[in-house]
């Protein structure tokens, strides 16, 4: 599926995946159902296999492989490698790669990282290279505040002004949240200006106030655009 100039409307692969909505410029789809755009997107791109990818500001080619995934320039937004391992990535320059499921970022961390049974933290100013054991992972600049994985991993990198507990998958944001929130199995998004905490508990997720972008729970879909004040549960979890 090709499309080359000045795509406002869906883009599907094939496989009814595969959304973007404004200034589209060069889709790229490699065939796996796997789906890559690499300027100027602005929304959520989901492909087939629970495969999250937002990438803004890209100027290179981006391949994934045997679930390698490279971005080499300006990547702001969030980037999930499909194994329920979500990613946020302000400021990159140099290659990532995940290799089987390893994910490269090289420099610039400045503070402990604590993996735990599969948690993982960073917590201010990322200058060198983090590595959890076994899902190794780097990240390099702005890293404010905790982050914590639990057991389905979730990453967020910018701007995150407080901390982050997933526990038994509850996960909790205070302020400013700009990127994508990902529960893990039912995906869950966020884009801008959250004010309160989000808790999933039992696969159950709640916002309350200014919601301006949709939400999407993965399996049972839940749309909200504007002015969420209330919680938003998706359905049968």
């Amino acid at each position: 599926s090709y499309t080359k100039t000045k795509v406002k409307d869906n883009i599907s692969d094939g496989n009814h995946k595969s959304y973007t909505k404004t200034k589209v410029k060069d889709n790229i789809l490699d065939g796996n159902h796997k789906f890559y755009i690499l300027t100027k997107i602005k929304d959520n791109i989901s492909d087939d296999n629970h495969k999250f990818y937002i990438l803004t500001k890209i100027k290179d080619n981006i391949s994934d492989g045997n679930h390698k995934f490279y971005i080499k320039t300006k990547v702001k937004d969030n980037i999930s490698d499909g194994n329920h391992k979500f990613y946020t990535l302000t400021k990159i320059k140099d290659n990532i790669s995940d290799g089987n499921h390893k994910f490269y970022i090289k420099t610039k961390v400045k503070d402990n990282i604590s993996d735990g049974n599969h948690k993982f933290y960073i917590l201010t100013k990322i200058k060198d290279n983090i590595s959890d054991g076994n899902h190794k992972f780097y990240i390099k600049t702005k890293v404010k505040d905790n982050i914590s994985d639990g057991n389905h991993k979730f990453y967020i990198l910018t701007k995150i002004k407080d901390n982050i507990s997933d526990g038994n998958h509850k996960f909790y944001i205070k302020t400013k949240v700009k990127d994508n929130i990902s529960d893990g199995n039912h995906k869950f998004y966020i884009k801008t200006k959250v004010k309160d905490n989000i808790l999933d508990g039992n696969h159950k997720s709640y916002t309350k106030t200014k919601v301006k972008d949709n939400i999407l729970d993965g399996n049972h879909k839940s749309y909200i655009k504007t002015r969420v004040k209330d919680n938003i549960s998706d359905g049968n979890h």
